[in-house]
């Protein structure tokens, strides 16, 4: 059979195909920025309007939903902004429920890492998963970002030995998070005794190549992979983040006496209300159009050192001081999650941890919505953790 660089599974009703590009980053630096080849958004409800360069003067006609102004390259920071290429991944993945992953794999037999571009279809028939699959391998090669290089992986052993290169130790395996925050309220005038918060991710300002360094270094194969699954916000979504920050804005104020009497005195503000709140406010902002369901793996055949892990998570989004100035969470599946944590990193799933992924946190205080928060990114989430060589 000639290889095609394809892996096939499935049965009489979905079947699934994985395909992947090696990538390598190229001689472009000191180039002009350039806008994504992928295709973007030309009609709907929503238009995003892209500039790569320098602007003296930026003229909208129309409301603006959200604004982004990119600093130059003067503040140090040198990991190419993907941001405008995750839009564009989003457009084109979405309508065939497409997983991208990017993978990073480290042999101790050379001191440095492979990456790699993975990306995994689906189709009723087999023809139609391997020709998804086929597709946006083809479309996501001639789109790469100004300055890395896409080759195609053809050796269907290849493939395979991308998707599982090792056998993982069972203390070699982790999931970086968002952070949980959590507390019992102060208050009586709530139906629920528990609050509760997801600190966004901020990226850092400056590149990975420590961190990559620091992977590469270790003395046995390892991996740090970003799995992306396209994820369009509901209305029911939205109502019910509106909903969460009308609540925590009455208890992050003096409530009613719990006698409703003029002699009971008034209820302090929660302060954890008073702290939540602004990141429900936060979050009803960035999550009302297109997002990512996102995991972030790191992988090792012998136990991953914890400051290895801690490393990627601060890479990822560093510590700040205050309520939401908390890094990414490094999560360990317990032996009953550890079999569904390494299938996600072969077959990019997105499958999650139950208890790993409460973060200590009772399984009372941690409501559907910040699970649902947690492993949502938007886009400039993702870019925190999808780095490009």
């Amino acid at each position: 059979m000639t290889s095609t660089g394809t892996v096939v599974a499935g049965g009489p009703q979905r079947w699934w195909a994985w395909a992947a590009l090696r990538l390598e980053r190229g001689e472009a630096a000191g180039e002009p920025p350039q806008t994504p080849d992928l295709p973007v958004p030309v009609a709907g409800t929503s238009t995003y309007n892209t500039f790569g360069g320098t602007a003296t003067t930026a003229i909208q006609a129309g409301a603006i939903g959200a604004l982004h102004l990119h600093e130059s390259g003067d503040r140090g920071e040198r990991d190419l902004d993907v941001r405008p290429w995750l839009r564009a991944l989003w457009t084109r993945a979405e309508p065939v429920r497409a997983v991208v992953e990017l993978r990073y794999l480290h042999d101790p037999g050379g001191r440095h890492l492979d990456a790699f571009l993975i990306v995994r279809g689906d189709h009723p028939d087999r023809s139609g998963a391997v020709e998804a699959a086929g597709r946006l391998r083809h479309d996501l090669q001639a789109g790469m970002p100004m300055g890395v290089v896409a080759e195609p992986v053809t050796s269907d052993s290849m493939l395979q030995a991308v998707l599982s290169p090792f056998p993982a130790d069972p203390a070699g395996l982790v999931e970086i998070r968002k952070s949980l925050r959590a507390a019992r309220t102060t208050r009586g005038d709530t139906g629920n005794p528990w609050l509760a918060a997801v600190v966004p991710w901020r990226r850092g300002d400056g590149a990975w190549d420590p961190l990559r360094r620091q992977l590469a270094a270790l003395p046995f194969r390892a991996m740090l992979s970003v799995g992306l699954l396209p994820y369009r916000i509901q209305p029911g979504l939205r109502k019910q983040l509106a909903d969460r920050a009308a609540t925590l804005a009455k208890l992050a104020s003096p409530g009613p006496s719990l006698t409703y009497s003029v002699y009971g005195g008034a209820q302090p503000a929660d302060p954890f209300a008073v702290h939540a709140h602004p990141l429900l406010v936060d979050a009803a902002g960035r999550y009302t159009d297109i997002a990512f369901q996102i995991r972030v793996s790191v992988a090792a055949a012998g136990p991953l050192p914890e400051q290895l892990a801690e490393l990627v998570a601060y890479a990822i989004s560093p510590p700040e001081t205050g309520f939401a100035g908390a890094p990414a969470a490094v999560v360990r599946p317990g032996p009953h999650e550890w079999d569904t944590a390494w299938r996600n990193v072969t077959a990019l799933n997105f499958d999650p941890l139950p208890a790993a992924h409460l973060q200590g946190h009772a399984p009372e205080a941690i409501g559907e919505l910040e699970r649902t928060l947690g492993a949502l990114a938007d886009i400039d989430e993702a870019a925190a953790a999808f780095r490009l060589p």
